[in-house]
């Protein structure tokens, strides 16, 4: 949510105030459905990879 390597990075907080903890959650609602064309990364493959993805405008280049 946050980047502490980052100047000015924002910040969030979230505060629960009535959270039903008698009522188990479903299952469904963990369970990931990846996208149409999404596509399967090593772990390893993602070792160069910074803690802040590159803007999109340098992506275009």
């Amino acid at each position: 949510m946050t980047s502490k390597t980052m100047a000015a990075a924002p910040q969030y907080t979230l505060r629960i105030k009535s959270w039903d903890t008698d009522t188990p959650p479903d299952a469904k609602s963990f369970a990931f459905a990846p996208p149409q064309g999404a596509k399967s990364v090593e772990f390893n493959a993602l070792a160069d990879v910074g803690e802040v993805p590159a803007p999109a405008e340098a992506l275009k280049e």
